[in-house]
């Protein structure tokens, strides 16, 4: 598994709307985290269409967490911006070599290993360091 910037920069501002409750802007978590707005933007609506984040309109508005600190885990942030996908490609379901390859079982069993384990860690545990 290869996490991307995305998929760093989703976990930095979902841990920064999680820390500071309450709605918060593009730009103020852009500012705090020292971060591209533009590139947050692309982050945030991917986050949204999994459900992670929710838009707040109006001229207070921004972005608060769809779900509880502890519901959200690092796979659902990850998988939301492409980066929880298999370490290998031929994991992906799309290969004709599986029953002969003397690496399948390995890579698979790595490839669960690290899936459960992100997905074992929430978005609270990240915060508070319990992991």
């Amino acid at each position: 598994m290869n996490i991307s910037s995305k998929g760093r920069y989703a976990l930095m501002l979902m841990t920064d709307i999680a820390k500071n409750e309450g709605v918060n802007s593009i730009s103020s978590i852009a500012q705090r985290q020292n971060l591209s707005v533009k590139y947050l933007e692309q982050i945030v609506s991917r986050l949204i269409k999994a459900g992670l984040l929710s838009a707040v309109r109006g001229q207070k508005g921004g972005y608060t967490l769809s779900k509880k600190a502890e519901d959200i885990s690092l796979k659902d942030i990850l998988m939301a911006t492409g980066d929880a996908g298999p370490i290998i490609e031929c994991l992906n379901g799309k290969c004709e070599r599986k029953e002969e390859c003397d690496t399948y079982d390995i890579g698979n069993k790595l490839n669960n290993l690290i899936s459960s384990y992100l997905e074992s860690i929430s978005l609270k545990d990240l915060i508070e360091k319990n992991f």
